[in-house]
């Protein structure tokens, strides 16, 4: 017979579940999964790239099933690859006008694209690439040469909330749903999201930051989006991953493209800054400067081809 103050304390304990039960079902909104996810384990969002839904009056970027292959690893140059890349993962330059935040503002980027101007001497109708585009305005290190010096170019970001609010500044740029591959073939990763601190989740870095949500992510090497784009030289090349720099570096075929100058974030990679100087330099790139900036917001080497120094 059990006594008093073990019913007692049964009836506590029922009474809590049942009221538990009550708020729970309370809630007829389900969290989307970007809050239901713990900075632990976030659950994986199936993003692997985002096309775009036109009703009419306004242009949304919606996740959509990718068609690549895990199992298939294609060359970087294979006529298949470029023709996925091409009818894929690449929105051709907006016609409309720009829609920026801060409109006023000339030059955005932290020192990057302030270096790479001096040392074109303000060239103008250039090639860019930047992958790490971010929204396509904030800290950007290409929006200047797009507006003020008529380059032509790619932006990549691989969140797919970023890139969603990159097609609404209406760059004149061909962007990308994607991230830069960390291999010679295209290839899936796991996208680990933080607004200006995401990246590839697998990749090891020395500081990594939590992952407020997980999404799939179609990538490709540098070299297949370039023959998308049918250009084998680049300008200029920003390259901010968070981590992956040295690693996406390794995967170029620099002996088929012109890359004039770089510039190349070290703050992340577990192989270090000595490491990315060396890998560059055996490539025939010497170091013009370093961009820093006390908070942070830049941690770049500017990278110029040696010939261009003679």
């Amino acid at each position: 017979m059990m006594s008093r103050g073990v019913r007692h304390l049964m009836t506590v304990v029922l009474l809590s579940v049942l009221l538990l039960l009550f708020y729970l079902s309370l809630s007829t909104e389900p969290l989307s999964p970007l809050l239901r996810a713990s900075p632990h384990s976030p659950s994986i969002l199936n993003a692997q790239h985002v096309r775009q839904e036109t009703d009419g009056k306004s242009n949304r970027y919606v996740s959509s099933t990718s068609k690549a292959k895990d199992s298939i690893k294609r060359a970087a140059d294979d006529a298949a690859t470029i023709k996925e890349l091409r009818e894929s993962y690449l929105f051709p330059p907006s016609t409309e006008p720009y829609n920026l935040e801060e409109p006023s503002n000339i030059n955005p980027s932290m020192g990057q694209a302030q270096a790479i101007d001096y040392i074109f001497k303000a060239k103008r109708d250039g090639f860019y690439l930047e992958c790490g585009g971010l929204d396509g305005e904030v800290r950007s290190n290409t929006l200047f040469f797009e507006r003020y010096r008529g380059w032509r170019g790619l932006v990549i970001e691989a969140d797919p909330a970023n890139f969603a609010i990159m097609k609404t500044k209406h760059r004149r740029a061909y962007t990308s749903p994607t991230c830069l591959a960390t291999t010679p073939y295209p290839s899936k990763v796991v996208f680990a999201q933080n607004s200006n601190r995401g990246h590839i989740y697998n990749v090891l870095t020395y500081d990594d930051a939590p992952a407020i949500g997980l999404v799939n992510v179609q990538c490709f090497p540098l070299y297949s989006y370039l023959l998308a784009l049918n250009t084998t030289t680049v300008d200029y090349f920003s390259l901010d991953v968070e981590g992956a720099e040295y690693k996406v570096l390794e995967t170029i075929p620099w002996d088929k493209l012109d890359i004039k100058t770089l510039s190349v974030e070290y703050f992340h990679d577990a192989e270090g800054k000595v490491a990315i100087k060396q890998l560059l330099e055996s490539k025939g790139y010497d170091v013009y400067m370093e961009v820093t900036d006390p908070n942070n917001l830049a941690n770049d080497f500017i990278f110029v081809k040696r010939e261009l120094m003679r």
